[in-house]
C-alpha cells in the first residue's frame, strides 16, 4: 500500500487506512457504551423487583398473622408475580443484552485504539517495518484483535459502520472525547503523546479511583448498616414481639440488594486496578524524564528510537490494565448475574414452601 499524504501536512501515515481503522473502532466503541448502559440499568430494575418481592413476601406473613385477608392477598400476589417477572426480564436481558458482550466490545475497541496510537507514533512493532508496509501491519493487527476474543453468542452491533469521511471524522471526535485536540489522523509528537496517553490517562485513572472508592465506601456502609439494624432489632425487640423479627429479613434483603448493585457497577472491583495502572504510568513518566536529557539522545535517530520505545512501554502498561480489567469484569459480571438469578429462585421457593405449609396446616 502506498501512503496517502494528509491534507494538512506531509506524513508517512496512510490516511485512508487510518480512517477505516477509526470507523471499525467506532462500531465497537459505541456499541459497548450502549450495551453497558442497558446492562446496568436493566439489572438495577431486576434488583429492585427482587427487593420488593422479598419485602412483599415478609409483609404477607406479617399481615396474615394479623388477620388482614385482603392485604395478605395483595402482598402474596406481589411476592409470587414479581420474581416471575424478574426471572423473565433477567433471561431476556442475558439473551438480548448479553452478560459480557459489552466487556468484549470495550476490550476490542481499546486494543484497536492502542494499535492506532502505536502506528501513529511509529513505535514497536511498527518501527520494524518499512514505511509503506506499516499500514499493512496495522490492518493485520486490527483483525487479530477481533480474532483474539471469543465472539460466539455476543449481541450484534446496533449501529452501522460509518462510510464517508465526514461521518468517520465525527466518530473519531466522539471516540477521542477525552482528547479533544486529537484528530486521530496525524503523526503524534512526543508532547502530544505525553498529554494524551500518560497525563490525561493518569488523571482519568485517578478520578475513577476516587469516585469508585467513594461509591464503594457508601455502598458498603449502607449494606452493613442494614445488617446492623436487623441485628439490633433482633436483639432488642425479638423477645418482646416475635413479629418484629420479620424486619430482620427486610434489612437483610436491603443489604443484599445494595451489595448486588455494587457488583453490577463493578466500582468495588476495579479501583485498585486503576490505581496500580496510574502508579505504573507515573513510574514510566519519571523514567522517561530522567532519560530524556541523556547525551546519547542528542542524536535525532537515537531520540526518535527512544521515544518510540517509550510509547511502546506506555501502551504495554495500558494493555496490562486492559487485560486485567477484562478478566476481572467477565468474572464479576458472570457472578453478579448468577447471584441475581439465585435470589429470584430463592424467593420463589420460599414463597412456595410458605404456601405449602399454610395448606398443610
Amino acid at each position: 500500500m502506498s501512503a496517502t499524504p494528509s491534507e494538512e501536512k506531509p506524513t508517512t501515515l496512510n490516511r485512508s487506512v487510518l480512517l477505516q481503522a477509526w470507523a471499525q473502532l467506532s462500531v465497537y466503541d459505541q456499541t459497548a457504551t450502549r450495551l453497558k448502559r442497558r446492562f446496568i440499568n436493566q439489572r438495577y430494575w431486576v434488583i429492585v423487583l427482587t427487593l420488593i418481592a422479598t419485602v412483599a413476601s415478609v409483609a404477607a406473613g406479617v399481615v396474615g398473622a394479623l388477620g388482614q385477608v385482603w392485604l395478605t392477598a395483595f402482598f402474596a400476589v406481589l411476592s409470587i408475580t414479581l420474581p416471575i417477572v424478574g426471572s423473565y426480564l433477567m433471561n431476556d436481558i442475558i439473551k438480548f443484552t448479553g452478560g459480557t458482550t459489552w466487556i468484549k466490545y470495550r476490550y476490542i475497541a481499546e486494543t484497536m485504539r492502542m494499535h492506532i496510537y502505536l502506528y501513529r507514533m511509529k513505535a514497536p512493532p511498527y518501527d520494524a517495518e518499512p514505511v509503506r508496509k506499516r499500514d499493512d501491519l496495522l490492518g493485520n493487527n486490527l483483525r487479530k484483535v477481533r480474532e483474539e476474543i471469543d465472539l460466539n453468542e455476543v449481541i450484534p452491533f446496533d449501529i452501522r459502520q460509518p462510510k464517508d469521511e465526514a461521518e468517520i471524522k465525527a466518530v473519531i471526535a466522539a471516540a477521542n472525547r477525552y482528547t479533544r485536540d486529537d484528530n486521530g489522523l496525524d503523526e503524534i509528537a512526543l508532547g502530544q503523546y505525553l498529554k494524551w496517553r500518560v497525563l490525561d490517562q493518569r488523571e482519568w485513572y485517578e478520578g475513577r479511583v476516587q469516585d469508585d472508592f467513594k461509591r464503594l465506601k457508601n455502598s458498603y456502609r449502607l449494606a452493613q448498616g442494614a445488617l446492623l439494624g436487623g441485628a439490633l432489632i433482633s436483639a432488642l425487640a425479638g423477645l418482646i414481639d416475635v413479629q418484629v423479627l420479620w424486619l430482620v429479613a427486610i434489612t437483610n434483603a436491603v443489604s443484599v440488594a445494595l451489595t448486588t448493585s455494587a457488583n453490577v457497577s463493578m466500582f468495588g472491583a476495579t479501583y485498585s486496578l486503576f490505581q496500580a495502572a496510574a502508579l505504573r504510568l507515573s513510574d514510566e513518566l519519571v523514567a522517561w524524564l530522567a532519560l530524556a536529557d541523556n547525551p546519547e539522545l542528542d542524536e535525532p535517530m537515537a531520540r526518535a528510537a527512544a521515544e518510540a520505545a517509550f510509547a511502546a512501554r506506555i501502551e504495554d502498561v495500558l494493555l496490562w490494565e486492559r487485560k486485567s480489567w477484562y478478566e476481572l469484569a467477565i468474572q464479576v459480571q458472570t457472578t453478579s448475574d448468577q447471584t441475581i438469578l439465585s435470589s429470584l429462585a430463592r424467593i420463589t421457593k420460599e414463597d412456595q414452601n410458605r404456601r405449602s405449609g399454610r395448606r398443610s396446616g
